[in-house]
């Protein structure tokens, strides 16, 4: 853990991450691990200059990130055009879980540099959230008549009750 925060500190200073640091970092992203932890990593590898070899590698992490991580993690990819790349993470954030919680302006302005097939793929992914989003915005609307006499006091009561844990 103190070195992984350590790394999170330092690593916009360094000239490159070694192998090591590289492998601490994609592993301290593991969900076993704490959500200070995965965000420090994550912190230290969207500011860390990495290779293309860790670029690839960095796409296989990608697969599995958390919501919190997954958007810090498309910052490195700017610092190439590498077709292969830009295709491989498009591919990994289209398996992940949490696909939903992409922020698309960062995944355009990372990905910025890259040729028409990357940018091709941007608009897949985006209309493929994008049929998510038009389905919860259907089902939000079919609930709001249900909650309309709703008491937001005891709401609120409920969300940070210790029972519930809603909050955390």
């Amino acid at each position: 853990d103190i070195r992984v925060q350590a790394l999170a500190i330092i690593a916009r200073h360094l000239p490159s991450l070694n192998d090591d640091e590289f492998a601490l970092l994609s592993h301290a992203l593991s969900g076993d691990n704490t959500v200070a932890m995965r965000s420090n990593a994550s912190d230290a590898l969207s500011s860390a200059p990495l290779s293309p070899q860790q670029l690839t590698q960095l796409c296989a992490v990608i697969r599995a990130a958390g919501p919190v991580e997954l958007n810090r993690l498309l910052t490195p990819f700017a610092q190439t055009n590498d077709r292969s790349v830009g295709l491989r993470l498009l591919a990994a954030i289209k398996e992940n879980p949490s696909v939903g919680a992409v922020r698309l302006d960062l995944l355009r302005e990372s990905l910025a540099k890259y040729d028409a097939s990357v940018q091709a793929g941007i608009a897949e992914l985006e209309a493929m959230i994008n049929v998510d989003a038009a389905e919860q915005r259907k089902r939000v609307e079919e609930l709001l008549p249900l909650v309309a006499k709703g008491d937001i006091r005891r709401g609120h009561a409920v969300f940070y009750s210790a029972k519930a844990v809603c909050s955390t």
